[in-house]
Parts: structure tokens; C-alpha cells; sequence
């Protein structure tokens, strides 16, 4: 997907005689020279002949009438003009910044500022009461464009947004979520916390409001993370727990994952990666906790000296054990019960820690010197 793909998008349409343009972020992060990872157009076709200009096409959001189609091989999603003409539809948009279109010769058309604000690094809406009403959702994501584009909110905004906060506690708990790890993710992320601390959003987010106690001018590292799990045990760290986790819509795995990572931090500040705790944690999340330390000024190890480190353990899984739960039940001849367990835990933590090498035979005399 680039944008000659979508020019070539919005020439489809004018040819069939319909006005079409790239709209919002994708006009914003062109102008900026960001990477641009999503092309929305928006037209005065609608969508029954959106979807006869392209052939196969899919429609996305009926409330919008958004159509996804495919074009060159690559996806756009397209959407009628909210109101009769395009100065009515991006007079309806977010940000100043969001309310740009560009034409199928690379022109931008600008109704409300969004250049001028675009050069002044400015986030401003054209009426932030009525855009805030409309969506509480774009208060947090004022926030977000603080953290992701560095960005200063102009007053009437940081007004209008103190007066309106409340008005999140409705917002789907996915949404806010979504958000939240964008802003994260920013540069800019400690900015934004100081931007919902100013304007009371922190205590509007459940899971956020543990951080209006803390320092937030160096409350994250100033560096960018691409890695989901990495900005939430960032965050976890610096809010010194994981409670908030449970208030956002997070994959059970992540959140395992992250908690899992937050547990081994903790133990890493007093303790250097021993056997078995590098056994314990396994190689991915000792080289994720060794990245949130470097990001804050710690002494850590380098994936080269954890890589090596790794790579001697006797074994990195219980299966790998030269003997096994039916091999003692054989053995043994005892019944099944607790035991077997209890046994493999105590020769897992043998042979990690080197005190008996992982054969059959020693495994075995290691248990009865254990029980005699």
C-alpha cells in the first residue's frame, strides 16, 4: 500500500464522475513525512456506486457506509461525504490537522487551518465542544497525538476537554485501550500523562488513575517501542504494579505475559540472571526485562551475554528431564498421586542448578538419597 495506489484509487472514481479524496492522517503524515499506514478516502459516490467502480468490495461500517476495497492489490476504505459536499465533511472531523484532503494532483485542500496548525505544531479542533460530544473518545486521543506527534494543545481545547472528561466514563472499554497503547507507544507519551493529569482525564480511566500520584515529567523513558508488550511492562514498571491491567481490554495472553515479566523485573533489581531464574523466565523475557532496565539507566546484560548464558543451561523445559512422570510411576511402582510432581520439580531444580547432571541413572540415586 502507497500512496500512488491511492491516487490511483481516487482517479478511478473521478473517472466515473465522481469527486474523491485522501482524507485525515494519511493527508497529515504525507505533509509530515511520517510513515502513513492507513489511506481513507472519502467521496460524493455513494456507496452502491463506490462498490460498481471497484468490483469486489466489502462494506465495513453500515453507520458510515464505509467500503472497503481493493485496489492494486491493496486495501482503502472509503466513505460517502458526511454532509453534502467535502467542506462539510472535514468541517466534521477530530483536529484541524485530520481535516485535510488532498486531490488526485497532490493539491491540499484546507477549510479549517489544518496547514497553518500542521507548521505551528499545534493540535486545535474547530469546535472541540461539539467534536468532544460527538465522540468523547477524541479527548483521549487529543493525548494521543501529544505522545505520538509532539504537538501542544491550544487552550480552548484543554478547556473544552476539562469541562467534557466525564464523558469518557461512556466509552467502550476497547476503544479506550486502543488508545491508551497508541499513546504509549509515543515519543512524546510523558507530555500526554501530564495532559490528562492537567485535565482530569486520569481520574476518568480506572486503570489509569494510579498515575496521577507519580512524577510524570520523567515518569517513561523518552524513546518509542513498536512492541505491545513492551509499552505495557514500561508502564507497569513505572506505576510499580500491575492491578491496572485488569481495566483494560487486553488479550489474556499479554496480560500473563506482561505480569509474568513485571514479577521477574522486580526479582532482576536485586539479583543477577542465576540459573534458575533465567531457567524460570525463559530467554524472550529476560531479553524484555533487559531492555526496559537499559531504556532506564540499568546495568544489564546483552542479548549476546544472555544468549550465551541461555544456550548452557542443562535444560530449558521440564520434558527435557532424562526421566519422566510414567518413568517414576515404572520405577517406582507407586501409585499416581502429588508426588510426581514434587519429584520433577526437585530434579528440574537439581539439574538446572548443576547439582546432578540429567542422566537416568544419577536422577535416580538423586531421588533416593532424597527419600532414604
Amino acid at each position: 500500500m502507497n500512496m500512488d495506489d491511492a491516487i490511483a484509487c481516487i482517479k478511478q472514481l473521478n473517472e466515473a464522475g465522481h469527486e474523491a479524496y485522501l482524507v485525515g492522517g494519511a493527508v497529515r503524515d504525507f505533509l509530515l513525512k511520517r510513515p502513513i499506514h492507513d489511506y481513507d478516502l472519502t467521496t460524493s459516490a455513494t456507496t452502491d456506486e463506490i462498490k460498481a467502480c471497484f468490483g469486489k468490495s466489502v462494506q465495513v461500517n453500515k453507520a458510515h457506509q464505509t467500503v472497503l476495497v481493493r485496489h492494486n492489490g491493496s486495501l482503502f476504505e472509503i466513505t460517502p461525504f458526511k454532509g453534502d459536499t467535502l467542506e462539510a465533511d472535514l468541517k466534521n472531523r477530530d483536529f484541524t490537522i485530520n481535516s485535510l484532503a488532498m486531490d488526485v494532483h497532490y493539491r491540499v485542500i484546507d477549510v479549517s487551518g489544518g496547514l497553518q496548525d500542521l507548521e505551528a505544531k499545534q493540535l486545535c479542533s474547530i469546535d472541540p465542544n461539539v467534536a468532544f460530544q460527538q465522540d468523547p473518545l477524541r479527548m483521549l486521543r487529543a493525548a494521543r497525538f501529544v505522545s505520538v506527534l509532539g504537538f501542544n494543545p491550544n487552550q480552548k481545547l484543554l478547556t473544552s476537554i476539562k469541562s467534557l472528561s466525564h464523558l469518557l466514563r461512556s466509552v467502550a472499554k476497547e476503544r479506550i485501550t486502543h488508545e491508551t497503547e497508541q499513546l504509549i507507544l509515543g515519543m512524546h507519551k510523558n507530555e500526554a500523562f501530564l495532559l490528562l493529569k492537567k485535565t482530569g482525564i486520569l481520574e476518568e480511566i480506572s486503570g489509569l488513575s494510579a498515575i496521577k500520584q507519580k512524577d510524570l515529567v520523567h515518569f517513561l523513558p523518552r524513546e518509542t517501542w513498536t512492541e505491545k508488550d513492551r509499552a505495557w511492562l514500561e508502564l507497569a514498571v513505572s506505576i510499580q504494579s500491575t492491578d491496572f491491567l485488569a481495566s483494560f481490554s487486553l488479550a489474556n495472553q499479554l496480560k500473563k505475559k506482561v505480569k509474568r515479566a513485571y514479577a521477574f523485573y522486580d526479582k532482576r533489581q536485586s539479583h543477577g540472571w542465576t540459573n534458575m531464574m533465567l531457567y524460570k523466565a525463559g530467554l524472550e523475557i529476560a531479553l524484555l526485562i533487559e531492555q526496559v532496565r537499559k531504556s532506564r539507566g540499568l546495568m544489564v546484560w546483552t542479548k549476546q551475554e544472555l544468549d550465551s548464558h541461555y544456550a548452557r543451561l542443562p535444560i530449558h523445559a521440564k520434558n527435557e528431564l532424562a526421566l519422566s512422570g510414567h518413568d517414576l510411576l515404572q520405577i517406582m511402582k507407586r501409585p499416581a498421586g502429588p508426588w510426581v510432581n514434587e519429584a520433577l520439580l526437585s530434579l528440574e531444580q537439581a539439574v538446572v542448578s548443576g547439582t546432578v547432571n540429567n542422566e537416568k541413572e544419577e536422577l535416580l540415586s538423586f531421588l533416593k538419597k532424597g527419600t532414604s
